[in-house]
């Protein structure tokens, strides 16, 4: 065939007959990679399809799930009697377990929302909204307490709010007040009861968790001062150290506190002595322990702790040494002798005896001492050395005076502590010649 043709014409026969199969070959190459890659997008498709199905499958079964959790966490149906086990329970934990006093409870008087959702244009309730205000009162260890308690319930509840206040009490002193310790407490809680929930249930008993650990985050609740600056620490100490034997004593403590207003309260912790008794009285910072007679002489201890009522509260304890001796041998002091007192007796004298106007004797006594002259009559009286000095005769002379009681008879020119005698010697004497 190739002979008839001219060179031009086997040429352009001979390049034909080359590409034509690599054409055809491209050709089938390109249909066959559109048709490979047309596959593998529709495979990545149904691959994506299936994923997402399964997906929705999963949300679904995972929706089934969380739908029964939270029906068997709900609140039942029938409201009326979810209030009353609700009412009672938190009664028991409000004040048998955490031992607060309840104001009050309005479980049973509680509102109640229902919440719907449009499906299509067709409301579907879904749940109901049950609220609870509570109020009652205690300490913040029992506020903790009652937490624990509220949150071992396994119950789509919570509490949405939450006020906290201290309790003081006017004290004494420019009418300050007085932390007592006790905390004003109002919670608000919200419980949630779904449309097709059971019926009734005994959900108090059925929802109750396994126990919590209390002591897991009430150590750094209740070391926080919540009222406002950090809580300072109580001393205690003791003045009076040392003692006799054989007599009961007594040992003041004083506590003290940087915080004027927090209660400060003494305990005897441990003491060598048998026996020995604390006493204090309320808002007294001060306190006694009364010991008994000890026999023998020694040093002893006691061991006590102050503690405040501050938020959070502190304490401080402390040993206290005292010495017990035997009492010093008691040295018998002669009282002195009183100094003798001065006599003006000594320096009272009887100058004479004269004569007034009408013509009566008067006796005529000057005191040098005293720079004072008495002129008596018979009867009249005068005071001298604590005595009473009375006038009781005159006679040519010598005179008589009734010293506090006693007659004495004095000559005239003697002094008054120098009596002649008593008037029966003075007698005496006058029978035997005397003048």
């Amino acid at each position: 065939m190739f002979e008839n043709m001219s060179k031009r014409e086997r040429i352009l026969a001979l390049v034909v007959a080359t590409t034509l199969p690599l054409a055809l070959l491209l050709w089938g190459l390109t249909s066959f990679s559109s048709s490979y890659f047309a596959g593998q997008a529709k495979l990545r498709d149904l691959d994506g399809q299936i994923e997402r199905e399964k997906d929705r499958r999963f949300s679904a079964e995972e929706a089934k799930r969380r739908r029964l959790y939270y029906r068997q966490r709900s609140l039942p149906t029938d409201l009326n009697t979810s209030r009353i086990q609700y009412d009672a329970w938190l009664t028991e934990i409000i004040e048998k377990r955490a031992g607060m006093v309840a104001t009050s409870i309005d479980a049973g008087r509680s509102n109640s929302n229902k919440v719907r959702y449009m499906q299509g244009n067709k409301p579907i309730d879904v749940f109901q909204e049950v609220s609870v205000k509570v109020r009652c009162s205690g300490t913040i260890g029992q506020l903790m307490t009652l937490l624990t308690e509220f949150y071992k319930l396994d119950l789509m509840h919570r509490i949405s709010s939450l006020s906290i206040s201290p309790i003081a009490r006017t004290g004494s002193g420019a009418g300050a007040e007085v932390l007592t310790g006790q905390l004003k407490i109002e919670f608000d809680i919200s419980a949630v009861s779904l449309v097709d929930a059971k019926e009734e249930s005994e959900f108090v008993s059925e929802l109750a968790r396994d126990s919590i650990s209390f002591t897991q985050y009430t150590d750094a609740i209740l070391s926080r001062n919540i009222f406002g600056p950090a809580n300072n620490t109580p001393t205690v100490s003791s003045s009076s150290r040392s003692f006799e034997t054989g007599e009961p004593f007594e040992l003041t403590l004083t506590a003290d506190d940087a915080d004027e207003n927090d209660q400060l309260t003494i305990e005897l912790l441990q003491s060598e002595v048998e026996g020995a008794k604390l006493s204090q009285k309320e808002g007294d910072r001060r306190a006694r322990v009364a010991v008994p007679a000890l026999a023998e002489e020694g040093r002893f201890e006691i061991k006590v702790r102050v503690t405040d009522n501050g938020f959070p509260s502190k304490s401080t304890e402390k040993t206290i040494a005292f010495n017990v001796d035997k009492p010093e041998p008691k040295v018998v002091r002669e009282e002195p002798k009183p100094k003798p007192t001065f006599k003006h007796a000594k320096a009272a004298v009887i100058r004479g005896v004269v004569q007034d106007k009408s013509g009566a004797d008067i006796c005529w006594i000057e005191v040098e001492t005293l720079g004072k002259s008495y002129r008596l009559k018979v009867g009249e009286s005068f005071k001298l050395d604590d005595k009473t000095w009375t006038l009781k005769s005159i006679e040519s002379r010598r005179v008589t005076l009734d010293v506090d009681g006693k007659l004495q008879t004095y000559r005239l020119g003697s002094q008054l502590d120098s009596p002649e005698g008593s008037v029966k010697e003075t007698v005496a004497r006058k029978d035997d010649g005397d003048e």
